[in-house]
C-alpha cells in the first residue's frame, strides 16, 4: 500500500467505526494516520503498513501491538485495538497532539551522552493526549 494522493487511504475502518481525517506522518514501514472513532467520539492514531502485505508484515504488526499493549507510561501512547483492512493489518492508538520528533530535535538538539539516556522532557514540552479515547 503506497498511497500517492487524496483518497489513497481507507476512508473508513472496522465497518465505519474509524473515519479517515488526514495523514500524520510516514516512516520506512508504515504511515500513521488520524482517524475519528465514531463509537467513542474522539480522534485516534492508526498505523497502516506502506509495504506489501504478507506474513512478515502481519507478524511484525502483531508483535508491535502485543509489545505496545503491555506498556503503560505517561510518555508512550497506548495501543488499544488492531484489525485488518483489505488483508493489511492496522493498529489503533491514542492520538496525542504535539510536535514530531524531527521538530523537537530542531528546537532542542541534544548531543550524544556517554552516560546513557537523557531525562524525559519537561511537561511543558511534552505532547499531550488529545482526548480520552483509550479502550473499545
Amino acid at each position: 500500500m503506497k498511497p500517492s494522493g487524496p483518497g489513497a487511504w481507507p476512508g473508513e475502518l472496522d465497518n465505519g467505526r474509524y473515519r479517515f481525517v488526514r495523514e500524520l506522518g510516514r516512516g520506512g514501514m508504515a504511515a500513521v494516520l488520524l482517524y475519528r472513532d465514531e463509537h467513542l467520539g474522539c480522534e485516534v492514531a492508526v498505523k497502516l503498513p506502506t509495504c506489501e502485505p504478507g506474513e512478515e508484515t502481519a507478524r511484525r504488526f502483531t508483535a508491535e501491538m502485543r509489545s505496545m499493549g503491555k506498556l503503560r507510561h505517561p510518555h508512550v501512547v497506548t495501543a488499544f485495538y488492531s484489525g485488518q483492512h483489505a488483508g493489511r493489518p492496522y493498529l489503533v492508538m491514542d492520538y496525542w497532539r504535539g510536535h514530531t520528533l524531527a521538530e523537537a530535535m530542531r528546537r532542542s538538539p541534544r548531543p550524544p551522552s556517554a552516560g546513557g539516556c537523557r531525562p524525559s522532557p519537561t511537561p511543558s514540552t511534552s505532547p499531550t493526549p488529545a482526548g480520552s479515547c483509550t479502550g473499545t
